[in-house]
Parts: structure tokens; sequence; C-alpha cells
């Protein structure tokens, strides 16, 4: 296996070695379990070298964090970003720090998604997963008639305050949205913001970058990674900087099929100039609900998301040009043959050579007496370890 390094057009490499260690998942605990609903937990380390989590709380949605000094074996009470929301409520995603110490997030405030009709009986045609006839749009909601505010958080304490910034100015894009997409990052004197773009009321399905050149005070629209059409509808997107100096992206992707439903699958794109151009998007794998990439101590490169039956990942140890192996962190109740229960949003750290740990919500109730397809969730956790490949030592872990 071999490793391309180097960030020009000359083809530098170096032979990996011969052996690939393996990560699996290991023991699962809970993090946070709150009164109220707990979703998207975001994770990263500050500064002063704790790990510091926010998860939006409850339906309309608080934006907490909890931080543990201790890699992840204890955590603190839930402590407020903000629940001051101007419209119906929405939280925080892409928490990141800083080169110089700030801790950032996005944080959209978004007033309640438009009020679904039921979905139609089999007996009725299905045009790509909707229901326009009856109302059902692709999405809850549409710039024209949401309102949204879509503003940063940040902090210079190590997470103990917080401040809003103002809302962001879209134009010439009429909306934009985080949700979903993976974390804020910086390269240089820029910090970028993946997201979820409107570039019209009409032409929706399309991720991209928001830039700042202030340390995450003020935003404005930057490049396009993906643009829809009429037969893919790009979403949730995540972006990672590699060590060769080029831009990795994967994009979820939904393209209707010939049953009226959707197939989904996850786009990679490269960028080789910084993020001001990208390939076009190519098939690469499953979908993948909330996409994540995290760079491992030994070389590789996971690839994590939710999927249908619960949260997976793919690991490459050519920086995405193939992926190796494949694991399920967790999976999903399907008890009554429903698949009622919810998972999501999982965030991943590195802590030493040898562990990650991941976070993601899923329900806190075991039970069956609900029949909601959102349960009630708390925040769990996962390590994930470094093994030999060999059986007996997966075994003896």
């Amino acid at each position: 296996m071999v490793n391309r390094i180097g960030q020009d057009s000359a083809q530098l490499y170096v032979m990996q070695p011969q052996r690939a260690d393996r990560w699996i998942t290991g023991e699962r605990f809970c993090v946070l379990e709150h009164a109220d609903n707990c979703w998207h937990p975001q994770l990263a380390r500050t500064p002063s070298g704790d790990l510091l989590l926010s998860v939006i709380i409850g339906g309309q949605g608080s934006t907490q964090v909890i931080r543990s000094a201790d890699d992840g074996s204890t955590w603190s009470t839930p402590v407020e970003v903000s629940g001051n929301f101007d419209i119906g409520g929405g939280g925080g995603w892409g928490l990141t720090a800083l080169r110089s110490g700030r801790l950032v997030m996005s944080y959209l405030d978004i007033s309640p998604w438009t009020c679904l009709p039921a979905w139609p009986p089999a007996s009725e045609p299905r045009k790509i997963g909707m229901w326009p006839e009856k109302g059902l749009l692709p999405w809850g909601w549409t710039p024209a008639h949401t309102r949204m505010q879509l503003r940063a958080a940040y902090s210079d304490d190590d997470g103990h305050m917080w401040t809003l910034t103002q809302p962001i100015d879209f134009a010439p894009w009429v909306g934009a949205i985080p949700h979903g997409c993976g974390p804020i990052f910086e390269v240089g004197d820029t910090i970028y913001m993946p997201v979820w773009a409107w570039f019209a009321n009409d032409d929706w399905g399309n991720c991209a970058l928001l830039e700042s050149h202030d340390g995450g005070l003020t935003w404005h629209p930057g490049t396009v990674i993906a643009r829809g059409d009429s037969k893919v509808e790009y979403r949730e997107v995540c972006v990672q900087p590699l060590p060769t100096g080029e831009w990795l992206a994967i994009c979820r992707a939904n393209s209707p099929n010939e049953y009226g439903l959707v197939n989904v699958s996850m786009h990679t794109s490269r960028s080789r100039d910084g993020g001001q151009t990208w390939s076009s998007p190519l098939p690469t794998f499953v979908a993948l609900g909330y996409p994540r990439m995290l760079l491992l101590p030994d070389g590789g490169l996971m690839a994590y998301g939710a999927y249908s039956e619960g949260i997976r990942n793919f690991i490459s140890y050519n920086y995405g040009e193939s992926w190796a192996f494949e694991d399920i962190l967790y999976c999903r109740d399907a008890r009554q043959g429903q698949g009622l229960l919810d998972r999501g949003a999982p965030a991943a750290v590195v802590i030493d050579d040898h562990h990650i740990l991941m976070t993601y919500y899923a329900p806190k109730e075991q039970d069956v007496g609900w029949g909601w397809v959102c349960p009630a969730n708390r925040v769990e956790g996962v390590w994930v370890q470094r093994v030999h490949p060999d059986a007996r030592e997966v075994i003896a872990r």
C-alpha cells in the first residue's frame, strides 16, 4: 500500500508499513441523559486539553455544552451556550477549536418545519420520495417562506462563556444551513463553514462553503463544492484538508429512481488549489447521514456517519482514493419491524495512538410503548480502538 505526499503535481510516494492495524468498536456508555430530548452532539478538544461536547436539548432547542478533563471518563453538568432564539429554535453545529485558541460553532435559528401531510398510501404514486400535489416538499421549508438566521457562536475562555455573532448575510445566495454538515475548519488565515446552500428560491440541493477572515466574527459565501441538478440533490457535506495539501469532500447525494423513491449515496470531490475549485463529484460508497471524516494516528482516514441501520465507518489508507475497511459502530433498534429508534450525528476525536472517542445520539428508553418515529434521545459514546489485525488479539481486547 502506498501513500502520496507533497502538495503539487509531482508524484512522490512512500511505502506504508505492510501490516495495517484495524480499528474496532469497544465499550459503549452514556455521556449525557437529560430530562429533555438530546440531539446532534458535536465534539472537540479545547486549547486546555479538555473535551468539549455541545448538544441541542429540547424540541425548540437550547444549545448546551459539557466538558471532560479525563478524556471522556467523566463529564460535567450542562452549561447553556444560548437559548435566546429569535425565531423558533435550532442549535449549534460544527464545533471546533482554532489555532488562536478560540472555540467556534455554527448556530442556526430557524422557524419550525412546515407541518407535513400524512404519507400517501402505497397505492398512490410517489415522485422522488415526495407527494407534491398534497404539499409535501423535498424539505420542510423553502427560503422564500421561512424565517432563518445563521450565526456563529464563539468562546475565548476555553468554552465557559459564549458570544453570538450577527446573522450571516448570504447574498448573493438566498439561504444556507449547517444541519448535518461537517465541522468548521481552518486553513491558513481563513475559516470555513460547510453548508447546504440555496442559490435561489428554486435552486436547492447544493454543497458549498462559507468563509471568515476575521476569526469567525463575520462570514460570507465562498466556493461551491457540488451543485445539484434535475438528476441529483446534494445535502450534508464534510470537508477534510489532507496532509497531501489536497482537500477531500464527501457529500450526501439524493437521486430519484424508477420507483418514485430516492437512491442515497455518498459522492466525493477533491480540490487541489485550496478549495477554490472542485472536481466533479463521483459516487464512492453508501449513504452516510451527518457525514464526518477524521485523520487517524496510523496515517489512515476514517469517514463515518449514520445510515438506515445505525452508524458505520469506512477507512482509507490512501486518503480516500479507495476505502479498505468498514465497521458498524452502532446498530439501530428495529423492534416491531419498524426501526423506530433514532440514532445520528456522530462526532469523534482522537484520544491517543490507540483510542478514538465517538459520540452520537440514541434512544434513552428501551421499551416499545411509544409510536413517534423520533423518540427521546440521550448522548452515548463508544470507544473505537486500534488493534493488531490478528483475530486472537481482537478477541483478547
